[in-house]
């Protein structure tokens, strides 16, 4: 069975105190089961609210906000080489490579490169389709050595 998507576009209305100031599009940056549960919270005050039970929905809003505005600014906060590669996985001197090339934007400055957290996430997510793979290559050097 195939699961689609929640959609972000969340209602509007008279009861958006606990959500002023959250940029919704910043969601579709968010690992899809944090954007379920962020829809999911909505959906859950929207139902307290239906109910009578408005300082649970305002609360309910409220937690969510928090965790949008949480990730956010983990999303942004900037890193050293040395942090960089403590989350990644990646060396330092493969960072600076990269910060150099401008595969990843320098978020420091010359000679003291930073890079902030979504843009190392994001060359993660996309180099993982391109990384080595031993196990297609020893079997397409068996298949040469048989051809032989």
């Amino acid at each position: 069975m195939h699961m689609s998507k929640p959609t972000l576009s969340l209602p509007r209305g008279p009861h958006d105190e606990a959500r002023r100031g959250t940029n919704w599009s910043e969601l579709q940056a968010m690992p899809s089961n944090l954007q379920s549960l962020v829809v999911t919270w909505h959906q859950e005050a929207a139902g307290f609210r239906r109910r009578g039970q408005e300082a649970l929905a305002v609360l309910v809003e409220s937690l969510a906000a928090d965790l949008v505005e949480t990730l956010q600014r983990t999303a942004n906060e900037v890193l050293s080489l040395q942090q960089s590669s403590l989350e990644s996985g990646l060396t330092i001197d493969h960072l600076g490579r990269l910060v150099r090339e401008g595969t990843v934007p320098n978020a420091g400055r010359r000679g003291a490169p930073r890079i902030q957290r979504s843009d190392l996430l994001r060359h993660i997510a996309t180099s993982k389709s391109q990384r080595y793979d031993l196990t297609a290559d020893a079997q397409n050097l068996l298949t040469l050595k048989e051809g032989l």
